[in-house]
């Protein structure tokens, strides 16, 4: 029997090729899966569907976008099923619901009983008459709409009384931002006596080539006296002042004080300037006579005399 040195015990303790001993231990790590306790089957929530609201509607109410329950607009959440309001639609008031204006509801103070207000239920109980009113006008006006476009007999009554009307309206309303103005004729004109062959009645002839030439003096001055033969409003005055063919050669009227019929005067600031010049009259109104006074003049080097080729009176139509 031969012995067995070292060599070969140390190879006989070596583990072959196939054997269990090269295998390595798994070591856990941290992300490895735990166990996991068993959990009971949770029920599948069913879909939320859309009923009647449980409560009636008022304008403001917020609509639940997922059951349709109508909440109070200080409400976030749906009463009925939870859901947030943020989609929810508010109610709006009808057409004829805003004819009339809208406060809201009432609030009570604490320990306030309805009706117990004195004063401020008068003026409630006024408020409610008046949307009332309005309710009932607005609906009676609708109404009449109606008729007027469904009946042409009470149309065509219609448009014969109003039309008139609103046609005398829209002329006055023009007239007033663009006025015309028409030439009152005096019937007749008399005044301080002129020169010979320069009456007073040169200034309402209508030809500018002809004047009233009359002495000037500060203590008498001259006057003319315009009779209009009827009642009328005027509202302007156009003068032409000096005459045509020498226009330097005469005074010429610097300031004219007008009184008329109806107790009340204006006085005239005039320009020394040879073309017609229009002035405003503020206090002529249904007058039948005018005074006009030529109280200052532009001094001439050559005489002393007062020219006037025309005045001319206008009233408003």
């Amino acid at each position: 029997m031969s012995a067995v040195g070292p060599a070969h015990s140390a190879a006989a303790e070596q583990p072959g090729p196939g054997s269990q001993a090269e295998r390595p231990t798994p070591v856990p790590t941290d992300d490895s899966p735990g166990s996991v306790v068993p959990q009971r089957p949770q029920a599948r929530l069913t879909p939320v569907q859309k009923t009647k609201p449980s409560r009636r509607l008022r304008p403001g109410d917020l609509i639940c976008a997922e059951c349709g329950e109508g909440n109070a607009p200080t409400r976030k959440f749906c009463s009925r099923c939870g859901t947030a309001l943020t989609e929810a639609l508010p109610v709006r008031r009808r057409w004829w619901q805003r004819l009339s204006p809208h406060r809201g509801p009432r609030v009570l103070a604490a320990g306030a009983r309805r009706g117990s207000g004195g004063q401020r239920d008068i003026r409630a109980a006024l408020r409610r008459l008046y949307r009332r009113a309005v309710t009932i006008a607005g609906i009676l006006g609708v109404l009449v709409g109606l008729t007027y476009v469904a009946y042409p007999p009470l149309r065509n009554r219609v448009n014969g009384i109003v039309a008139p009307r609103v046609e005398a309206a829209k002329d006055r309303a023009w007239g007033m931002v663009h006025p015309t103005y028409v030439p009152v004729h005096p019937s007749t004109v008399s005044g301080t006596t002129g020169r010979h062959g320069h009456p007073p009645a040169d200034v309402a002839d209508g030809y500018s080539n002809t004047a009233w030439e009359v002495v000037w003096t500060p203590n008498s001055p001259p006057t003319l006296t315009f009779d209009l033969g009827r009642r009328v409003s005027l509202t302007r005055l156009v003068l032409t002042a000096g005459t045509v063919t020498g226009y330097a050669d005469h005074d010429r009227p610097a300031q004219l004080h007008l009184v008329y019929s109806n107790r009340q005067s204006d006085t005239l600031t005039v320009t020394d300037q040879a073309r017609p010049q229009t002035l405003t009259l503020s206090h002529a109104a249904g007058v039948t006579q005018v005074e006009v006074q030529v109280t200052h003049v532009y001094r001439s080097q050559h005489g002393s005399d007062v020219a006037i080729s025309e005045i001319e009176l206008f009233a408003k139509q």
